[in-house]
């Protein structure tokens, strides 16, 4: 195969992996719209992929050509420049945003238009848009900040960039954060099209950071465990040792608060998790165990104890709890979840 076919197969692994790690994005999947203006790498990114509630951010401004594009521009530089204080920064006029548009450059494609706190919010904080003023296959991507700050490259691929945004996004409520010195490394889902996506075993897969240019903001968390569902993740953690083991951390959504006294982390059913990771002065006892059926991740300390679960057992958890004596205090886990499952 010539490296258009690498991509093309590599895209439709993309594809197939969203599904697996949301359900919305093969219900809602379709065709993307054609453009003829559009990258060839970008071009095929989209056509492997389609779009869907998980490819496109919901409520974002995004635009596969650059006609729409300039129109989606146009109307952030109105909401931006209705403020005169952002027009001095930028040093433009009520009715002349030439200095503006002259940092876009002549061809650009807007990715993504966000707010500070939300991608719905009522004013956007920040554009990411292509600078295809090369003509390259594949165009960096810069950011446009609202503040005025001069337009500076966010990443050398817009296909890297995308694929980044998009499998974050799908795995929201399937991902744990560790230690990317655990040693835990695997192969290339998408060596083409994005090395940085490991197989770890059985539904897990190592989400590392692209070498993002950006520096005035950085990922939160550049290296992310994805994974199918908790008992995925359960299970490579039952499976890793106790040095590794250490070096990671429990996974989202589903978290319970509850009283400890229950809960018995002695029995042959239960895997301590190692406490190197941990201050000296830290008394929380960490550990794998099962109740109700379900596999936890057990962080307790004192007269209580965070459970960390898949959201669907939380009722099976919460009824085993009961019969042993103890009760669910509070329900933490993270809104949102259903739709992901």
């Amino acid at each position: 195969m010539d490296r258009s076919d690498d991509e093309r197969a590599d895209f439709a692994r993309l594809d197939a992996l969203l599904t697996e790690l949301h359900p919305r994005h093969g219900a809602t999947r379709r065709a993307a719209p054609p453009a003829a203006d559009v990258p060839r790498r970008l071009a095929a990114l989209w056509q492997g992929i389609g779009v869907s509630e998980v490819t496109v951010a919901p409520g974002a401004r995004t635009s596969t050509g650059t006609a729409e594009s300039r129109r989606i521009m146009a109307e952030v530089f109105e909401e931006w420049f209705d403020d005169a204080e952002r027009r001095d920064r930028w040093g433009v006029e009520p009715d002349d945003h030439g200095p503006a548009w002259a940092r876009l450059g002549p061809r650009f494609r807007v990715l993504a238009a966000r707010g500070p706190r939300s991608e719905l919010a009522a004013v956007l904080d920040e554009v990411a848009v292509t600078d295809e003023s090369a003509g390259d296959d594949d165009p960096p991507v810069v950011v446009v900040r609202s503040d005025g700050r001069p337009v500076h490259r966010w990443h050398g691929s817009a296909v890297e960039w995308q694929i980044r945004q998009i499998l974050e996004r799908a795995a929201l409520h399937r991902s744990a954060r560790f230690d990317p010195r655990c040693g835990l490394t695997g192969e290339p889902v998408l060596p083409s099209v994005y090395p940085w996506l490991e197989v770890l075993g059985d539904g897990v897969w190592r989400l590392g950071e692209p070498g993002l240019a950006r520096q005035d903001v950085r990922p939160a968390l550049p290296d992310l465990l994805i994974f199918r569902s908790p008992a995925h993740y359960f299970a490579l953690a039952r499976s890793v040792d106790d040095a590794t083991l250490a070096r990671l951390h429990p996974p989202g959504p589903g978290r319970l608060i509850v009283t400890a006294a229950a809960l018995d982390l002695d029995g042959t059913d239960v895997r301590r998790v190692p406490r190197d990771r941990r201050a000296p002065f830290d008394r929380t006892v960490e550990a794998i165990a099962r109740i109700g059926g379900a596999d936890v991740w057990v962080e307790s300390l004192g007269d209580q104890a965070v459970l960390h679960c898949d959201p669907r057992h939380r009722t099976a958890i919460g009824q085993e709890l009961t019969r042993l004596g103890g009760r669910v205090i509070r329900d933490e886990t993270r809104e949102g979840w259903q739709q992901a499952w």
